[in-house]
């Protein structure tokens, strides 16, 4: 089963990590975490299966 992030290609994964960064920005996110934090929300990202299961 491929993971949400992993479906997409490497341009779109390079997509949501600047949205991603604008984000972080917008939210007052300090600039020098922000590299770190993005590579933690695309890990995660990554870790989500295709389709949720709701209980």
């Amino acid at each position: 089963m491929d993971s949400f992030i992993t479906r997409y290609s490497a341009s779109a994964r390079a997509r949501m990590s600047v949205l991603v960064k604008r984000i972080l920005k917008k939210q007052g996110y300090p600039p020098d975490l922000s590299d770190a934090a993005v590579q933690t929300i695309l890990a995660r990202a990554e870790a989500l299966p295709e389709s949720p299961s709701v209980s």
